[in-house]
């Protein structure tokens, strides 16, 4: 391998200009060269085409085995069936990965019939292209490994050891198995080293500003942060990573000495806001737009929506569950902002409490279970003439005045201008044996029902307010309890600090003639929202789901592992195993690129530190294109490493191993740097005989694990000696 690339420099000022003077025009970015584009000459074109061959034949060989599902494999099936079914469904990552397998499903006629259930389920005699949705997720792989070579060939590193970068990349056993499977990394891997590809490809066009080349590279980056994210929103690391970048870039243009007109300078800044914010915005947020445009059919995850986004879904339970309510019917009522039911028995406030004194009126509470004392017939006001619900069929509309009568009691629920016992601000809910508009207290037990999305009352869909006639406060659960005499039981009070403590709906109705509930519903042509939820409406309701609720609880596992273990590497994932355990896709990484890659961590940093200090002692350690490629180079792959690691490092909890390939594919460029460096400085390295021998040993090494990544037949024997050796939960 003959290597005629020569790195070009650029930088007119002295080596020893102190390391982020934005003033240097070569300090403003830390990736690739500022002024001139890379030239791609036959023998890197050749070399690229080579180096997409191999790593395709590496990750197709026998990509049909095992015809069974494997781990995350069967997740990923579930989501592409669903889609196929266009049955909703909601997970913590976003949906681009999914989508994108979806749409090679479709292509090959799926039709979601096969139930992905557990893993090591057989694909045979089902309908699922498992083998093209595989040679998809290679294909990825490949492109990955295509990407690494041509963004360190456009960092102007040596043609050799760029090979070397993708020659760990191409024959690492774990980014191996994470492409030979329907899983979402592969795209996640692409999309990330596709955005540092088109970030240095546009820095090297900085002498032609606003040029369609220009445009197109800086505009490609934003895409691909966006579909970086919209795969999984660790991606964003990235994001921020170019960002810090483009600060730098922005603060070196706006210099006087780079740009002469203000003009200028503000078409560069829009530019940028264009590219690297609104477009990944954008490319991060039509995957959910799609999603809930296909997902049209009612699904495994309603519940965790509203009613009114269930209620937009073919087939859902909220429309078949909703029946209106007609007065004299008996109600279960229960508090939006906690499964608390309004509640009430025969026990009365204390004449003095909490430093103040109570009506002595009978006790409204909030309970967590359901009771008898749970149940309230709903009435309209007394009117004259009266209104005659018994006989006739009235149903509950929005602003009527009604009364609720606690069964066991007999009263009715009422509020006045008395402090609760828990806040000074907030009325005391009680209930009045108010049976005639001359009572004393029957004001006090009349309210206003607001109910809302619909005109009328229903059962489990409509949420309601009442508000208090005489006083306009509204009822609500104040979520904090009652002292021992209220036995424990929330405080319900009335107020005009509006919000879900005060929206409530109707859990169970029994009708007024229990014995034939059909009376009350035989004429009812079905339940509506009055205002359908848009899309727009759906995907915020959507996008602001809590992340506990997307996430299901890790079950403990063997193959959990502390992030501050994952340098040991003694710790992988049984992706697959045959039923008599002799054949295993056990997800590990090479362990010479993996020790190698580990190793250049400190040493970069290490670099770094001995520059500086000998530069402060008045010295000069590295040379001119030395610090190029360490501080704009180097110290962009250790920042994207280390922006990943750390989130799951700060997490405080085990993970699986498979979350650190997006910081392990960086990690392989930070050694590339450290290797280049050296290569620099020790030209024997460039050699092409020295890099021939330790790729050689990487794919050696490769070789000897080889059984673990294509899941074949050995002896009991060898898997217990890695158990042996290596520690592995084999």
């Amino acid at each position: 391998m003959q290597n005629t690339h020569k790195e070009d420099s650029t930088s007119k000022t002295s080596v020893n200009k102190k390391v982020g003077d934005s003033s240097h025009p070569k300090q403003s970015t830390p990736t690739g060269n500022q002024q001139h584009e890379c030239v791609w000459d036959n023998q890197k074109i050749v070399w690229l085409f080579v180096v997409g061959a191999v790593s395709l034949v590496v990750r197709l060989n026998a990509i049909s085995h095992p015809s069974e599902t494997s781990f995350e494999e069967s997740s990923m099936g579930e989501f592409i069936s669903n889609y196929m079914k266009r049955e909703f469904f909601i997970e913590v990552h976003p949906p681009l990965s999914k989508l994108l397998y979806a749409a090679v499903a479709s292509l090959f006629g799926y039709d979601g019939s096969f139930e992905f259930l557990r893993v090591g389920q057989s694909y045979a005699g089902s309908t699922v292209p498992y083998v093209a949705l595989r040679v998809f997720s290679a294909i990825c792989g490949s492109l990955t490994v295509m990407a690494v070579y041509a963004t360190l060939i456009e960092m102007k590193f040596f043609l050799s050891v760029a090979l070397l970068g993708s020659c760990m990349v191409a024959f690492d056993n774990a980014l191996v198995i994470k492409s030979r499977f329907i899983l979402k990394d592969s795209q996640f891997l692409l999309f990330l080293i596709l955005a540092c590809l088109c970030w240095v490809k546009f820095r090297s066009l900085t002498k032609t500003p606003f040029s369609p080349n220009w445009w197109l590279w800086l505009s490609a980056t934003g895409v691909f942060l966006g579909s970086a994210m919209g795969v999984q929103i660790t991606g964003f690391f990235v994001v921020a990573i170019v960002g810090a970048c483009t600060v730098f870039d922005l603060w070196d243009v706006s210099g006087i000495s780079r740009t002469a007109k203000h003009i200028t300078v503000l078409h560069h800044w829009l530019a940028r806001i264009l590219c690297l914010i609104i477009v990944p915005i954008a490319c991060f947020l039509l995957p959910f737009f799609i999603h809930l445009s296909v997902l049209t059919n009612s699904g495994s995850s309603d519940t965790y929506m509203t009613n009114e986004f269930q209620s937009t879904l073919a087939g859902n339970e909220v429309t078949k569950l909703a029946t209106p309510i007609f007065y004299g019917s008996t109600l279960k009522i229960i508090n939006k902002a906690e499964v608390i039911y309004l509640h009430s028995h025969r026990h009365h406030y204390p004449h003095k409490h909490e430093g103040k004194v109570s009506s002595q009126g009978q006790q409204v509470t909030g309970y967590s279970h359901p009771d008898e004392n749970n149940d309230w017939m709903i009435v309209p006001e007394i009117e004259d003439p009266p209104i005659d619900y018994i006989n006739n069929r009235i149903m509950v509309k929005n602003n009527d005045v009604i009364r609720l009568k606690h069964l066991s009691t007999k009263k009715y629920l009422a509020s006045h201008n008395v402090a609760s016992t828990l806040t000074n601000t907030n009325q005391e809910v009680t209930a009045y044996s108010a049976n005639h508009t001359a009572d004393e207290e029957y004001n006090k037990t009349t309210w206003v029902i607001r109910i809302t999305g619909t005109d009328e009352l229903f059962n489990k869909v409509s949420y309601f307010e009442l508000e208090h006639k005489l006083t306009g406060a509204y009822l609500m659960n104040h979520k904090e309890n009652l002292p021992e005499w209220g036995y424990k039981q929330r405080e319900i009070n009335s107020g005009r600090n509006r919000g879900d403590k005060s929206l409530w709906r109707v859990e169970k109705v029994t009708p007024k003639n229990a014995q034939n509930e059909e009376v009350d519903t035989a004429n009812y042509t079905g339940f509506e929202y009055k205002d359908k939820l848009s899309l727009w409406k759906k995907f915020v309701e959507f996008f602001k789901l809590p992340y506990d609720r997307k996430s299901p609880l890790l079950e403990p596992s063997p193959y959990l592992a502390a992030p501050t273990k994952w340098p040991l590497l003694t710790q992988g994932i049984n992706y697959w195993s045959s039923e008599d355990k002799l054949a295993k896709v056990y997800l590990i990484c090479n362990p010479l690129t993996w020790y190698l890659c580990i190793l250049s961590l400190p040493a970069i940093i290490l670099l770094a530190a001995l520059d500086i200090f000998v530069y402060l002692r008045g010295g000069e350690f590295l040379h001119s294109k030395e610090k190029r490629t360490l501080y704009l180079k180097g110290l962009f792959f250790l920042g994207c490493f280390f922006s990943n690691y750390f989130f799951f490092a700060g997490m405080g909890k085990p993970v699986f191993l498979c979350n650190y390939m997006p910081c392990y594919l960086f990690n392989i460029l930070v050694f590339t740097t450290v290797y280049q460096i050296a290569a620099l400085r020790f030209k024997i390295l460039n050699n092409p005989a020295v890099v021939g021998v330790i790729c050689s040993l990487i794919v050696g090494v490769f070789a000897n694990y080889s059984a673990l990544t294509y899941g074949t037949t050995q002896s009991e024997d060898y898997f217990k000696a890695l158990r042996t050796s290596r520690g592995w939960h084999l």
